[in-house]
């Protein structure tokens, strides 16, 4: 049996694929949601085996998520399996989907963390 395939119910002749936002180990009765930080986007028809972690610039807040959502501007994430964005510090800026917050040249300022100002 796939990873991706489990049975609940015994006497069966074959088994369910897990569904998006879920994954199936080898031999499972039951599928478990992938954690906040983690998505699984089932491939066609092959159901999900694994979850994978978001990557840089993304974040899944909750548990059962088929796909990761950008940061938004102001916040970033900078490593991969968040659930959440960090918030850039003041003098710096992110754009949607951004790894890092890049710093206000010199004359500007942001507060919010979205656009820098001229002084």
């Amino acid at each position: 049996m796939p990873r991706s395939e489990y049975q609940p119910t015994p006497g069966q002749d074959n088994c369910d694929f897990a569904n998006n936002g879920t994954f199936a180990d080898a031999g499972s009765t039951a599928v478990t949601a992938c954690p906040a930080g983690r998505y699984c986007k089932v491939p066609n028809d092959e159901g999900c085996g694994q979850c994978d972690q978001c990557p840089l610039g993304k974040y899944s807040p909750t548990k059962g998520s088929a796909e990761c959502k950008l940061c938004p501007e102001g916040k970033y994430a900078p490593t991969v399996g968040h659930a959440s964005c960090n918030n850039c510090t003041a003098g710096y800026v992110a754009d949607l989907g951004k790894s890092v917050c890049t710093m206000c040249l010199a004359g500007s300022f942001s507060s919010g963390g979205k656009t820098c100002y001229k002084c």
